[in-house]
């Protein structure tokens, strides 16, 4: 059951749940994913366990710019529903004790003079628009160019006081690119949280997630600040479907470090032409990801779909492309539909449960996937969810870590304060567990029962959760 403080610093360890409301549920069945809908379905997000949900733009918009170009940021998109259903859906969230932030777009609906005390007031007044409507927080997504404003912190600084001015003050993380990270990283003058997104981009490798974390963590304790975890979100290729291709780049293309990106967005843009992922090392993978991510200090987001271990869809036709970017490039860049595919929630029916006939069809694969399906089966990833998240609540305590000698190149375990430990193996071959961990309970692991093997073992492509004894 969630659980969460109603002190300022509730999001610092949150599990934040990310929403893209077109392609989340269709209350309607008009086709397209609404406010109502997910309303609909806080039975689902209260059963996963998740601290707050995060909308992506929910703005009125010609869509040019997939919702960036909002016509008026403070309302919502008739095509998702009104203020009244938007008051609805945060009423209905707070007494499943579910917080809400959502995403707002800075400098993104016009080239706007961030110099004028005209603009910069109008913004803090959208600020407090939605926080009157008992908005938790905000997810402020930038271009380079506003981050790297000389003003920046004078800005940032107008917004904190802005959000202070609540008596459970308001949360915003600012999401920006590894690069752009540092400006916003020094209280009071920051937004107390940078969301980054560098586990989405390195493979599923022992030393590449090693070097990820530890920088994070670095960065974080150095503006006393929390770190953020993702493995997915709307703008990239799904993690299931990410890992489950070679690391090397595919033929014809530049060698790269992140060659099994290189090859999951080379498969995207070949309409799912080429040799696609190997679906059961993906999922496999993605399991073993998420409960390393779980287990780290600081706040995690998941993203609509991955607690369904859904694949990125590649064989999308053109005639149903909904990504703007399909449209401005005029077909030469696919867009990411692919991970926007509307969710799948029953065996049957025509959208397997989302609402109304989508514009998107959903593969057939999809309804083995469908939420309904795997609450039912102990070893779905649905499950592994669920139980990884309650768990992760029951056991944080403060925010720190220690690394674990593992012995082992593949290998990565650290420790959690009150007797907390994960270990890693990104390897394929079983390995014998750590003698560093001592005498340990498991408690947790992303293999399903029937592959986990003796409990020295740790599989391969597996992590476990354990408790010291």
């Amino acid at each position: 059951m969630p659980h969460h403080s109603s002190t300022a610093d509730w999001w610092r360890q949150a599990c934040v749940y990310q929403i893209y409301p077109r392609s989340f549920a269709d209350a309607d069945r008009n086709g397209i994913g609404d406010l109502r809908g997910i309303t609909s379905r806080i039975a689902h997000l209260r059963a996963l366990g998740v601290d707050a949900v995060c909308l992506s733009p929910h703005y009125p918009s010609a869509r040019t710019g997939d919702g960036s170009d909002a016509d008026d940021p403070r309302e919502v998109d008739l095509r998702l529903g009104t203020l009244e259903d938007f008051d609805n859906m945060v009423a209905r969230m707070h007494a499943a004790d579910i917080k809400l932030m959502i995403t707002l777009l800075p400098d993104r609906a016009a080239d706007l003079d961030w110099g004028d005390s005209e603009v910069r007031d109008d913004f803090q007044n959208t600020m407090r628009f939605w926080s009157d409507r008992g908005v938790d927080g905000f997810r402020v997504e930038g271009t380079p160019a506003f981050w790297a404003r000389e003003d920046f912190h004078a800005v940032i600084g107008e917004w904190r006081r802005t959000l202070g001015e609540y008596p459970v003050p308001r949360h915003a993380v600012t999401a920006v690119r590894a690069d752009e990270r540092a400006p916003t990283a020094a209280p009071p003058t920051s937004t107390g949280q940078v969301l980054t997104l560098d586990l989405c981009r390195v493979p599923f490798e022992a030393h590449a997630f090693s070097v990820v974390v530890r920088d994070q963590l670095a960065r974080a304790a150095a503006s006393d600040s929390a770190p953020t975890w993702a493995l997915s979100h709307h703008t990239t290729v799904r993690h299931a479907t990410r890992y489950g291709f070679p690391q090397q780049s595919p033929p014809g293309l530049r060698s790269s470090p992140n060659g099994h990106l290189d090859a999951a967005e080379h498969w995207v843009a070949s309409r799912g032409r080429t040799a696609g992922p190997d679906h059961a090392i993906g999922l496999r993978r993605a399991r073993a990801a998420t409960l390393f991510m779980l287990a780290l200090p600081g706040s995690a987001s998941l993203f609509q779909g991955e607690e369904l271990g859904l694949h990125e869809v590649a064989d999308i036709a053109d005639d149903e492309r909904q990504d703007p970017l399909f449209f401005t490039s005029a077909g030469t860049r696919v867009g990411r539909d692919g991970c926007r595919v509307p969710l799948p929630w029953t065996l049957d029916g025509p959208s397997y449960g989302f609402g109304g006939p989508t514009d998107i069809l959903q593969p057939e694969w999809f309804k083995y996937h469908a939420a309904l399906v795997q609450a039912a089966d102990p070893d779905s990833t649905l499950s592994l969810y669920r139980r990884a998240v309650a768990l992760r609540r029951e056991l944080q305590t403060s925010e720190s870590l220690e690394w674990i000698d593992c012995s082992h190149p593949d290998v990565v375990g650290f420790r959690r304060p009150g007797g907390w430990l994960t270990v890693t193996n990104f390897g394929s071959a079983d390995v014998r567990l750590p003698a560093a961990l001592g005498s340990v309970h498991l408690l947790l692991s992303s293999a399903p029962r029937r592959a986990r093997g003796d409990t020295a073992t740790l599989r391969g492509e597996t992590t476990a959760w354990f408790r010291v004894v």
